[in-house]
């Protein structure tokens, strides 16, 4: 299975007409897949692609702290994997 079949699977609930997610996966600072998946606008049935922009509200905060965690704590979280099997 291709790893943008794999994509397909993990975001197989965003088909059709409900609120999307876009996703990309970087590998060696290189985008291996830049993918959209369900409605950015379901009113307009508008969807989603890999450059729709998204609200993101308090999840920047995580975001933020991760960061700062990798600055802090370089050695430890490099090697932090999200899907080590994609």
């Amino acid at each position: 299975m291709s790893l943008g079949e794999r994509v397909d699977v993990l975001f197989s609930a965003y088909a059709g007409a409900v609120p999307g997610a876009a996703v990309t996966i970087v590998r060696d600072g290189k985008a291996l897949l830049s993918k959209g998946y369900g409605l950015a606008n379901i009113s307009e049935k508008t969807l989603v692609t890999s450059s729709t922009n998204f609200r993101f509200a308090s999840v920047s905060k995580a975001f933020t702290t991760i960061c700062i965690l990798k600055l802090v704590m370089p050695i430890r979280c490099a090697s932090m994997t999200v899907y080590p099997n994609l």
